[in-house]
């Protein structure tokens, strides 16, 4: 009897967790052919198109049609098999192609160790040092693509991340490639925040003249 009840109650389980889309509607759904990186312009080998019962959370936030994904930019990561949601990507602004660049960073100065894919960071600068140091934006709202750290390899040691970033315009690269040459990189974690014009660079106040 008892083992009896247990089978009986492993059919409900299954009946129950395959009900969820039960009676759904059928209709086509657009879905990642491949892992697609934050900051991809969505191509067609990029997407593929299935057929089946659509789940309840997918229901008017997927696309039917590959061609109306076309063109559009990727905001986060999408694994492959995955839906291409509407809110996972957005417009192009224009340009049909980026650039990966790729910088070391002291962690510490990287949002602390914990950037993730697919979070947007704004790069600084910093020349020089002490009162005569200056800082200032050389990137704005740009998405980590890959990012890969360096273990602290003991008494000394400074734990590194090397940060490979998506960038729009050649001129965006050069700034950065500068930057990461020549003088010493800080990331800032751009939150919701949207590109503005670069503000004036930094410069410590001068001596004899803090509050």
């Amino acid at each position: 009897m008892i083992g009896g009840l247990l089978v009986a109650v492993a059919l409900v389980a299954t009946w129950w967790g395959a009900s969820g889309t039960a009676g759904a509607p059928r209709g086509r759904l657009v879905v990642a052919a491949r892992a697609i990186a934050p900051g991809t312009h969505i191509a067609d080998e990029d997407v593929r198109t299935i057929v089946g019962a659509l789940p309840a959370g997918t229901r008017g936030h997927g696309f039917a049609r590959p061609e109306t994904v076309l063109g559009t930019v990727a905001t986060g990561p999408i694994a492959e098999g995955d839906p291409v949601l509407r809110s996972a990507v957005t417009p192009s602004t224009g340009s049909t192609r980026v650039r990966e660049l790729s910088f070391v960073v002291d962690a510490a100065w990287a949002a602390g160790g914990s950037l993730r894919v697919g979070d947007h960071i704004d790069v600084l600068v910093t020349y020089g040092d002490g009162l005569s140091s200056r800082t200032t934006r050389v990137l704005a709202d740009v998405a980590v693509r890959r990012l890969s750290s360096t273990p602290d390899q003991g008494l000394g040691s400074t734990r590194s991340q090397t940060i490979t970033v998506a960038i729009g315009s050649v001129r965006g690269v050069q700034a950065a490639t500068n930057a990461a040459r020549a003088g010493m990189l800080t990331i800032a974690r751009a939150s919701g925040a949207t590109p503005t014009a670069s503000p004036p660079a930094y410069r410590p106040p001068a001596k004899g003249r803090h509050r």
